[in-house]
């Protein structure tokens, strides 16, 4: 499948994984949001349900911690450069995340 898609095997370097999987993370929760569930919710579900650290909160706090480049912008390019289907971010997300 992936030959007939011209897509070449590469090496994926652990750093991209983690950021693609801490980025879906992100996805869920805003696409969560956006679907009307409360935001402090969804963090508390992750941070349970996932195992992820009390002290680092869920997966829409640490998006607000990716200054450089922005979560939004690491999301956009995703979207433009690989499945634009599966990273695109609801309207409302963007903004939210922002604030």
């Amino acid at each position: 499948l992936r030959l007939d898609a011209g897509i070449a095997p590469r090496a994926v370097p652990a750093a991209e994984i983690d950021e693609r999987l801490q980025l879906a993370l992100v996805l869920g929760a805003l696409r969560a949001v956006a679907d009307g569930a409360e935001e402090a919710a969804v963090e508390l579900a992750a941070v349970h349900a996932l195992g992820l650290p009390r002290w680092e909160g869920g997966p829409l706090a640490r998006a607000r911690r990716l200054t450089d480049p922005p979560a939004t912008e690491r999301l956009a390019r995703l979207a433009r450069e690989d499945d634009a289907l599966f990273w695109a971010l609801p309207a409302e997300a963007l903004a939210r995340l922002a604030a």
